[in-house]
């Protein structure tokens, strides 16, 4: 309960209980009353700062990816002004004029996509918008925002689904999610001969799946057993903050949802599990 008075306002926690008589007739009730301010006042702050981690985590990610999508949407751009100069001089010739047009709206359409992706990414809103929503779609989003990273370190980036579900879940923070472990995953592998990250998408009959390999070498034991502690990184100094899988954890805990390293891989593989939405799994095939 909170109690408000002319000069403070505390909270208060009751615990009560009945005693009974054999006939189960209530003869006494029985109780504590707790005065519980300070914690709830720093479980209050505590979500704030973690609000607060969040928001700047996901501004981070986003300063990261920009640099690569400016590159990204100079290409269509590109194509755009080319096809521009030279389109009047078709116009006397209508298969190849429509050809040249169709060329304008897929770069245009590339455009559109880039920009919307990172204009949701950006959201600010404190309100948890949680609502079902398919993997699949942001898996594919999360891919598409840090293709530009990935191809600038020249990181294969493959998407395998065999099935496609929904979970109910704030898109933007599972997108982030996955966007953190993505870009962890290409920095992990972009000095490597090989380089590759696959993502699968895999369920059962309570859970869908995602499983996220890279081809590096796997993570020690010992490591692993600090990886979801905040401020703790094995990057080099002014590389990483130490608080993306922390955050990313802490997102998961409240969806529900699990992530653990898979071990006996050969490779670094991270295990998200996700409860299974209301929608039954459709058969599908997807490759990014």
């Amino acid at each position: 309960f909170r109690s408000v008075f002319p000069d403070r306002r505390i909270w208060i926690e009751a615990i009560g209980y009945a005693n009974k008589d054999p006939h189960g007739n209530v003869i006494r009730l029985a109780g504590t009353c707790q005065d519980i301010t300070d914690l709830v006042v720093a479980e209050s702050e505590m979500k704030l700062e973690r609000a607060k981690s969040i928001h700047s985590a996901k501004m981070a990610s986003l300063g990261e990816m920009s640099a690569g999508v400016a590159h990204e949407i100079n290409n269509p751009l590109t194509i755009i002004s080319g096809n521009l100069d030279i389109l009047e001089r078709y116009l006397t010739e209508p298969e190849k004029f429509s050809e040249k047009v169709s060329t304008l709206r897929r770069a245009t359409t590339r455009i559109t996509k880039i920009v919307s992706g990172l204009r949701k990414f950006s959201r600010t809103s404190e309100r948890k918008l949680h609502a079902l929503y398919a993997v699949s779609d942001i898996v594919q989003e999360a891919i598409f925002l840090t293709e530009p990273k990935a191809k600038r370190e020249t990181v294969d980036v493959i998407f395998e689904s065999s099935v496609d579900g929904n979970i109910r879940c704030d898109e933007i923070e599972i997108e982030q999610v996955l966007i953190n472990l993505l870009n962890n995953a290409i920095d992990a592998v972009s000095d490597l001969e090989v380089r590759w990250v696959k993502v699968f998408l895999t369920s059962n009959e309570k859970e869908m799946i995602l499983q996220i390999r890279d081809s590096g070498p796997g993570i020690s034991e010992e490591v692993q057993k600090k990886l979801f502690q905040p401020f703790f990184t094995t990057k080099s100094v002014g590389q990483g903050t130490g608080l993306g899988l922390s955050i990313v954890k802490g997102i998961l805990d409240e969806h529900g949802s699990t992530i653990e390293i898979i071990p006996g891989e050969g490779h670094t593989c991270f295990e998200i599990r996700f409860p299974l939405g209301l929608s039954q799994n459709v058969p599908k095939s997807v490759n990014a």
